[in-house]
């Protein structure tokens, strides 16, 4: 019975500090936005498969992984597009999923977590276009 007690302590430890059951986000900012960045609602940000055909800059990539609890279908993408439009993208050129084995309790178990990762982009507004304001979303 001690043994189920360490292994309860070391599952909500490792809960704890992967997350708290959530997925999470990192950000790694990558360039300078050709226009100011505001916030926008998520809905305003496309998300993408494919690069678009017009011009456009990379000014972060965002990685999003499962927290201790599977992710719904959609809920990873939707984070990305969600920090997306936190950072004011246009939108978010997503790759993956991908897999990440992580080793969590005593004795050790391997779990994996399913991991997208994005390019948050903003478009290049045509010349002499104001550049106050986020672009439309991607054709």
């Amino acid at each position: 019975m001690a043994l189920s007690v360490i292994h309860f302590v070391t599952l909500l430890a490792c809960s704890l500090l992967l997350g708290c059951g959530g997925a999470t986000t990192h950000v790694e900012l990558t360039a300078k936005s050709p226009r100011p960045l505001r916030p926008v609602p998520p809905d305003r940000v496309s998300v993408l498969r494919t690069a678009p055909t017009v011009p456009y800059v990379e000014v972060a990539i965002l990685r999003t992984r499962e927290g201790t609890f599977p992710a719904k279908p959609g809920e990873l993408i939707e984070k990305l597009r969600a920090d997306a439009a936190k950072i004011g993208c246009d939108a978010v050129l997503v790759r993956g999923p991908t897999n990440e084995v992580t080793w969590i309790g005593n004795p050790p178990a391997a779990v994996a977590f399913e991991v997208y990762s994005g390019n948050c982009i903003v478009f290049v507004p045509p010349a002499g276009a104001s550049s106050g304001e986020n672009a439309p979303a991607a054709p």
